[in-house]
């Protein structure tokens, strides 16, 4: 493969309102295998809020199929929101890999 791996698909969807216990991780799948590097950082940007809320490496897992990887959104409800947000992930360069 020439580029990155591409996401295919994202749950739940984009625009969705988080809510619990329903949404305790966000499946994010690519269209071939991957790997988690550790490499660049994986982020939560919400409106309201200046600073990024980063997620630490052992709140990313691969999914049982290894095409797509699971982020807990622990970091979100650590932030005790009062009112709803719109939040935006955000997946450096290098955060996953292909198997190739």
């Amino acid at each position: 493969h020439c580029g990155p791996p591409e996401i295919v698909s994202f749950v739940p969807a984009s625009g969705v309102q988080l809510t619990m216990p329903d949404h305790q991780q966000l499946q994010l799948d690519f269209d071939r295998t991957v790997t988690i590097r550790q490499t660049g950082s994986v982020s939560f940007t919400c409106t309201g809020q200046p600073l990024p809320f980063y997620v630490p490496w052992e709140h990313i897992e691969p999914s049982p199929s290894r095409t797509g990887i699971r982020i807990s959104i622990a970091r979100l409800l650590e932030a005790q929101f009062k009112t709803t947000r719109q939040c935006t992930l955000q997946i450096g360069s290098g955060v996953v890999v292909d198997n190739a």
